[in-house]
């Protein structure tokens, strides 16, 4: 094992028991806790056996398996971005709908 390998695994580790330690103290729901675990554990899994990419990014047609991960980060980024955005202008059009409704009973008759 090359010792980049070992300092991921080292980080990857860190980062799983800082999201138990945020599930524990009720940061984070049991869903989010599962899926950032999946998510780090198959980060791990990757970092052992790294020509498992190579492998799927032929099987898929991709020339190097790290031109694979990319594409897929960039997918998951863009898609997480796109989620991000959406929720923002959802809770910036309610925060304005709550305000309005405010300014409306401060001007009503008493």
């Amino acid at each position: 094992m090359n010792p980049i390998q070992v300092i991921l695994l080292i980080a990857i580790a860190l980062i799983i028991r800082k999201t138990f330690q945020k599930y524990h103290r009720r940061v984070i729901t049991v869903r989010e806790f599962f899926l950032w675990t999946i998510f780090w554990g198959c980060a791990g899994l990757l970092v052992v056996f790294p020509n498992a990419t190579q492998r799927v990014a032929n099987f898929v047609g991709i020339g190097r398996g790290v031109d694979l991960v990319i594409y897929l980060a960039l997918l998951i980024l863009f898609s997480a971005l796109f989620y991000l955005i959406v929720r923002v202008e959802r809770i910036e059009r309610d925060i304005t709908k709550i305000v309005r409704e405010m300014a409306l009973e401060d001007k009503r008759p008493k």
